[in-house]
């Protein structure tokens, strides 16, 4: 073991003294430690009985305290039935964990998995590391790798349900689900899981989702990455005419029916298997078929931390929206600019004025993808004026198309 420092070779009784390391087998034989501590005294004496009474000292001082307390310290044991179920072992576990840490179900896996040769935080922290250098799922910020197990839970079981017609499998990636993976089925699906959160990646930046602040459900991933992974097992083209439409119906459906606000495991694995077989020529998953939205609702919503809110915000990016000053398409803008955000498209101020001061001011519908030194120049004014500087600055034709980019009729604003 090398420690904070470096030391010599101490693999004799002779080095042991020289520098001064007690090894702690002898700590539980008494008659070696005597020994040790007499050759350890008489070395660093010298020969000089002032200094034998000094280092005799220091140990009864210094070193025997300690000893005693290593030798008299006693290890909490909890006695468990070998033929106890893994979960209760875990949550036994988690019980006496006096740090005050909360232990995450991943570290819990990785634990479990060590056991069987498989070292999963390694392995973890080199994939995201690839992701991360591909600016893979950027938006999403900090990648999870319990999200990046429960894929692989969901593949490993939709795959076992289909080759066990005839028996009860359920598809599930519920924490009991993964603290019971094995580490072959693990290594199994690694591969297929990773290519599955780069096709995650591109599916979502195609739908106008950026940048993290804007993103309407983390959660989402977990079962669009495990479609695009499944679809990536039997052989399919993710990006097909024939998936890709059905992939980007569901989600939406998904986001504004609010699907994703709780219950997250068993909608994901619900949502993530009949949207398979529905690619594969089934019945419409609930999510589609279920799905009622009406128009007039979004007035309610005033927030950025609503999932419709932010939806709306990828969807003008998805169409391509432009910046108001003609500085081009705003999704690049959104990618790469922190400062990039959204602003009323009827500024309060200019509300105000004409009378309107409740939440229609700040509902999604006045509001749009609007870069910051944009938004500046246009101050308090009302779009029938700022709508002429842009005129002015860009022509009719070329400022009808900016408005008309983020889905508003030049001709009504």
């Amino acid at each position: 073991y090398r420690g904070l420092r470096d030391y010599d070779d101490i693999t004799s009784r002779d080095q042991e003294v020289a520098q001064g390391m007690l090894p702690l087998y002898t700590v539980f034989n008494p008659d070696d430690l005597v020994a040790w501590r007499d050759r350890y005294i008489e070395a660093h004496a010298e020969r000089d009985y002032d200094r034998l009474k000094e280092k005799q000292k220091e140990w009864d001082g210094e070193v025997a305290p300690w000893i005693v307390r290593m030798r008299d310290y006693r290890f909490p044991v909890i006695e468990l039935n070998r033929d106890m179920e893994l979960h209760a072992i875990c949550h036994i576990f988690e019980k006496v964990n006096s740090t005050g840490v909360p232990l995450t179900v991943f570290e819990l896996c990785t634990a479990i998995l060590w056991a069987q040769d498989l070292h999963l935080n390694d392995m973890w922290q080199e994939t995201r590391r690839k992701l991360a250098e591909d600016q893979v799922l950027r938006m999403q910020g900090g990648h999870e790798g319990a999200m990046f197990l429960q894929v692989i839970s969901l593949l490993a079981t939709f795959k076992r349900k289909r080759e066990n017609t005839e028996a009860r499998v359920a598809v599930n990636c519920r924490r009991e689900d993964l603290l019971n993976l094995k580490a072959e089925t693990v290594k199994e699906w690694w591969g297929i899981a990773t290519v599955a959160y780069r096709d995650a990646s591109k599916f979502m930046e195609s739908q106008g989702i950026l940048a993290q602040r804007i993103l309407p459900y983390g959660s989402l991933l977990l079962p669009l990455a495990a479609i695009m992974g499944f679809l990536r097992f039997q052989g399919g083209n993710v990006s097909s005419g024939h998936a890709w439409p059905k992939i980007e119906r569901w989600y939406w459906c998904s986001v504004f029916a609010q699907r994703y606000s709780s219950s997250v495991e068993a909608t994901a694995a619900m949502d993530f298997e009949q949207v398979i077989n529905w690619i594969n020529g089934g019945t419409e998953p609930e999510a589609v078929r279920t799905f009622n939205f009406s128009a007039d609702r979004l007035q309610d919503y005033t927030n950025i931390r609503s999932a419709i809110y932010k939806g709306i915000l990828c969807l003008l990016a998805r169409n391509g929206a432009k910046d108001f000053g003609g500085e081009g398409s705003l999704s690049v803008n959104l990618y790469y600019d922190s400062q990039q955000d959204h602003h009323h498209i009827f500024p309060i101020n200019a509300l105000s004025h004409l009378g309107i001061s409740d939440s229609r001011a700040n509902s999604i519908v006045n509001k749009t993808l609007i870069g910051a030194s944009t938004n500046r120049s246009i101050g308090g004014r009302l779009p029938s004026a700022y709508v002429e500087t842009m005129k002015s600055r860009l022509g009719e034709e070329r400022a009808s198309n900016v408005i008309r980019s983020h889905l508003i009729s030049p001709e009504t604003l």
